[in-house]
């Protein structure tokens, strides 16, 4: 059996399309999975109170690549 995060999964337990490349972009502000998994179901005023997962599950994952992108600078500047 295999486990996955729920921030993985979509409604329809399929994995959500973009996290990949999300996931890859956070990586190079963090190695801290954990951080990463809590980025994922923290809401954002730029996602306009949703979280980067809800935001994925709304097909909006070029928001939600630009706000990874801006959080990983943020976190190698720590």
């Amino acid at each position: 059996m295999l486990v996955f995060p729920t921030f993985q999964v979509a409604a329809d337990d399929t994995l959500l399309p973009g996290l990949g490349r999300i996931v890859a972009t956070l990586a190079r502000g963090t190695a801290d999975s954990w951080q990463i998994a809590l980025w994922m179901r923290t809401s954002s005023d730029q996602l306009h109170g949703r979280t980067p997962h809800e935001a994925l599950q709304q097909g909006r994952s070029d928001a939600v690549e630009r706000l990874a992108a801006q959080t990983a600078t943020r976190w190698r500047s720590h």
